[in-house]
């Protein structure tokens, strides 16, 4: 399950993680992670799975923006 966080003090205290994706999204891998230099937003993304067995699920690749 993806998740993100961040610190203030160079990683001696972290924020709460925030959930990137929806719970029913299981099968996830192989996150990227970029930050924009302009504004420090950070751009994440990753491969979705589906692994439902009747195939209703999404194959995808899913992108998030955690400012």
């Amino acid at each position: 399950m993806p998740t993100a966080t961040w610190s203030a003090d160079c990683g001696a205290t972290w924020a709460q993680p925030v959930r990137l994706n929806d719970l029913s999204e299981r099968a996830n891998q192989g996150a990227s992670i970029a930050i924009d230099p302009r504004n420090g937003v950070v751009y994440i993304g990753w491969r979705q799975f589906d692994v439902s067995t009747n195939n209703t699920g999404v194959d995808a690749l899913m992108t998030v923006k955690y400012t």
